[in-house]
């Protein structure tokens, strides 16, 4: 088959208020991409334009435009991926915009997708070379710029630049049971000299079950870093990059 994919799709929403039903809210590309799957290196491939990006349980890497609720996910991005055995390294580039300026929209609302204008570049690794284990590690450096909100608003954000680094790891412990942990680490600025440091991690075992539904049962402990009032000079809270609010 031909190695250059070009996907192509929309998204609209009904909104409905008070009875009235606006059948065509706005209609806005949800996807529009090429995606080169083979280059001049074996194992290279280039994927650039509007896409998913959903990587591990989504703790950095969820959702592109978490100001419009659950109706769109995606991200204007351009991956560059090397794979080799069963591992894979993946630089990321994200330009996301509080509003979308890069294609055009029909029956434009002018709706935000965010609260501020979002940069970041990434490396992401997958390791599946083991049998019974999985392990990605990562390493982000974004930017939070101009915040829509007037600076007198208690919610207003300044403009903050963000490294996070952390990893992620699952074990295979037999047909029915697993164990999974995630800590990632984070560390930066915000306007004008305000040190950022935070954490968040999880941890937790689930044992699946045989029966046609696939149900399971899971335990374990979540954990995210908040503001400590004995240090108001730095922030302590976890900033959730690309994961606002799905997780």
């Amino acid at each position: 088959g031909s190695s250059i994919d070009l996907n192509l799709g929309v998204n609209s929403e009904t909104n409905q208020k008070l009875g009235h039903v606006n059948v065509i809210d706005e209609v806005r590309f949800e996807t529009l991409n090429l995606n080169f799957r083979k280059l001049f290196v074996k194992g290279l491939s280039f994927k650039i334009g509007r896409q998913d990006l959903i990587r591990g349980e989504g703790l950095l890497l969820m959702e592109g435009t978490s100001g419009d609720g659950s109706r769109s996910l995606y991200f204007n991005a351009a991956v560059l991926a090397y794979a080799f055995r069963k591992s894979k390294l993946e630089a990321i580039a994200i330009l996301d915009p509080r509003q979308d300026r890069f294609l055009p929209q029909i029956n434009d609302q002018h709706k935000y997708l965010q609260d501020w204008d979002e940069q970041a570049l990434g490396l992401y690794y997958t390791d599946k070379n083991l049998a019974n284990t999985s392990m990605e590690l990562y390493y982000f450096h974004k930017k939070e710029i101009h915040d829509r909100r007037a600076p007198a608003s208690a919610q207003f954000q300044p403009d903050r630049r963000i490294e996070t680094a952390g990893g992620r790891v699952v074990e295979r412990l037999n047909s029915r049971w697993s164990a999974t942990g995630e800590f990632a680490a984070q560390w930066g600025n915000q306007h004008p000299a305000t040190p950022i440091r935070a954490w968040a991690g999880y941890g937790y075992v689930k044992r699946q079950s045989a029966a046609r539904r696939k149900p399971y049962a899971l335990a374990g402990i979540w954990a995210l870093s908040g503001d400590d009032p004995s240090h108001p000079e730095r922030i302590d809270g976890w900033d959730p990059l690309f994961a606002r609010w799905p997780k």
